[in-house]
């Protein structure tokens, strides 16, 4: 049985690197590239594991102060 993944990650380039290696080990990966698509994913298909970065920055409600 193969185990499958979804990995959330806005950036492309780190994405590709996170899914490129998980395929390499064998799990099957799927890959959405923000939040929300990530949500629907995770409702729409079956994940043994979500692997996924929060940021709050886009949010609005935490900004850095110089």
């Amino acid at each position: 049985m193969t185990i499958r993944l979804l990995v959330v990650e806005d950036e492309k380039k780190v994405s590709s690197f996170i899914s490129k290696g998980l395929k390499e080990e064998g799990y099957a990966v799927d890959v959405a590239f923000d939040g929300q698509t990530g949500l629907q994913m995770a409702m729409d298909q079956v994940h043994d594991l979500i692997v996924l970065r929060y940021s709050s920055a886009r949010d609005g409600r935490h900004e850095r102060s110089s």
